[in-house]
């Protein structure tokens, strides 16, 4: 994820127990619009960020609800990369992501 000057890359999700609320299907993940390419817009607060594939298959996933098991299988599927690869990355993108979804 990328605001104006801020990197966030979009890869991992870590155990939302230590963030308080689960995240994933969180109402205020509703409120991230996203297109195409990327783009993502809060529409609560207008700050826009940039999401590489990974973090917005990984976005629209957890605004379904999917626990973070389900949303590194589902990238691993379709990155075809190992889960194991994976997980590092989904909990540094849901590290990231976790401030601005409360």
């Amino acid at each position: 994820m990328q605001q104006t000057n801020h990197n966030y890359s979009a890869a991992t999700y870590r155990d939302c127990a230590s963030l308080g609320a689960p995240l994933p299907g969180s109402r205020r993940l509703q409120d991230f619009a996203l297109d195409d390419a990327g783009q993502v817009l809060d529409t609560c607060t207008g700050r826009s960020y940039t999401l590489d594939s990974a973090g917005q298959v990984a976005l629209l996933l957890m605004r379904e609800g999917l626990a973070r098991e389900v949303v590194i299988a589902e990238l691993a599927r379709r990155c075809d990369r190992s889960p194991e690869a994976l997980s590092a990355g989904i909990d540094a993108f849901l590290s990231q992501i976790s401030p601005l979804a409360s």
